[in-house]
């Protein structure tokens, strides 16, 4: 992966970004600049090498933007009266007001810091068109539609304490979003420590360090330092000069990334469409075949039979949350699949087969029967062929929607993130259907 540091005469943002830094000691001892990525985009890039234990960046908390900074500026905090939004809702507001002309004056302090942070987020699953949204795999429309949930709620409770324009609203809530970082990752010890902590702000917006992009390899550690007063990142491996330098967000499969912060990745450069194509993207990336599983029809099912296994289901915990990975079986749809199969066994009652599943959820057994488990992974080969079938259907759909736009599929972010989630998923229910043939 090449990188290439942006130089300041080609980017007026970033010349006076890095002039409001020095001249303000923020993040000076970092040994990170701007750079582009022939995979990733705009970038952190090291200037110098890093080794185990290094101090990757630190940001003294005077640069850190909490909800309570956010609300003293917005002078929220006057009134005890007044009943606060959460803190996401604080600092959308702040960076909304913020970057509205009017309400910024020349030279504000923040100035630089809102002018390096992207202009729209319309990568974002839930700011997608439309028509393409509706394109988008079920993983991805599900946790955007509780995202726009959640801004719809913030956005009404901010209205009752400012007249703010609402596009204006979904910037600043997005820029949050995207960006923001945990203050305290530690999670406490003992009751004290709870109590200390609560009341205190949980996220922050972190200039220039929030340019640093995710990585699901990335060995870093990230907390609030109360000794030096900072927001420190610490790296537990070594990094070379020249060599992009990543954070992470989480253990996320692209799905997730996609709805909530825009973007994708890509562990390696493995692209095509054959039948023994056994890499995903991402090494979180799953396949959520919840209506499939739930949804499924049972060859003979009997009247009350679904009543039943849904109940069966929820005392063992196991209703909802189906998902396959690739290069191995999935503990909750196989289980669920053997509880079906149960009714398949002509030679024995199904109460019999029930007593004999319920033995394998308590680890008793290892399998129902010889017969059962049989028919359990031809189920599962069924299922993942529908899904597959829909997959396809739904890849060459975004396809299609981009060549209708007018665009190039690697040229348009939201086309290519699509197909990016899309391809992780085909391949996992390939290589589980060709391993349930036969």
């Amino acid at each position: 992966m090449t990188m290439k540091a942006v130089r300041e005469e080609d980017d007026p943002d970033w010349a006076q970004f890095r002039q409001w830094m020095q001249k303000e000691k923020c993040g000076h001892k970092a040994g990170l600049t701007l750079a582009n990525s022939t995979q990733t985009g705009r970038g952190l890039m090291a200037t110098r090498g890093m080794v185990n234990g290094d101090l990757v960046v630190c940001i003294d908390s005077r640069f850190l933007v909490t909800s309570h900074k956010a609300a003293a500026f917005l002078k929220l905090d006057k009134d005890p009266r007044i009943w606060l939004p959460s803190e996401q809702a604080i600092l959308a507001l702040f960076m909304a007001e913020q970057r509205h002309q009017k309400q910024r004056k020349q030279g504000g302090f923040w100035n630089a810091y809102l002018d390096m942070t992207p202009r729209s987020f319309d990568t974002v699953a839930a700011n997608y068109p439309p028509d393409l949204f509706q394109l988008l795999p079920e993983q991805v429309r599900r946790i955007a539609k509780k995202q726009m949930e959640t801004f719809e709620k913030d956005y009404t409770q901010v209205s009752l304490l400012r007249s703010i324009d609402k596009e204006d609203y979904r910037w600043g809530w997005y820029a949050v979003n995207t960006r923001c970082i945990t203050l305290n990752t530690a999670i406490p010890s003992n009751a004290k420590q709870k109590q200390a902590l609560d009341g205190t702000p949980k996220i922050a917006l972190a200039p220039f360090l929030d340019l640093l992009n995710h990585s699901t390899t990335a060995r870093i550690h990230a907390n609030f330092n109360p000794v030096t007063d900072a927001f420190e990142i610490t790296t537990l491996a070594d990094v070379e000069r020249g060599k992009e330098c990543f954070i992470s967000y989480g253990s996320h499969d692209n799905a997730f990334l996609l709805a909530e912060y825009g973007f994708t990745v890509r562990e390696s450069d493995q692209t095509g469409d054959g039948e023994n194509e056994e890499w995903v993207h991402n090494s979180f990336d799953h396949v959520n075949l919840d209506r499939q599983v739930l949804g499924m029809e049972i060859p003979g099912e009997k009247k009350g039979f679904r009543e039943l296994v849904l109940k069966e289901l929820g005392d063992a915990a196991m209703l909802g949350d189906y998902g396959l990975e690739m290069h191995q079986d999935s503990y909750r749809v196989m289980n669920v699949l053997r509880l079906y199969a149960c009714s398949q066994v002509p030679a024995q009652t199904f109460k019999s087969q029930l007593q004999l599943w319920r033995k394998v959820m308590q680890g008793q057994i290892e399998e129902v029967s010889p017969e059962n488990e049989k028919i359990a992974r031809f189920f599962l080969k069924t299922i993942c062929e529908q899904a597959l079938r829909e997959t396809i259907a739904s890849m060459d759909a975004v396809r299609r929607w981009g060549l209708n736009e007018g665009v190039v599929e690697l040229n348009d972010f939201r086309v290519l993130f699509a197909l990016t989630v899309y391809e992780s998923h085909r391949n996992i229910l390939k290589w589980h259907i060709r391993c349930n043939t036969g």
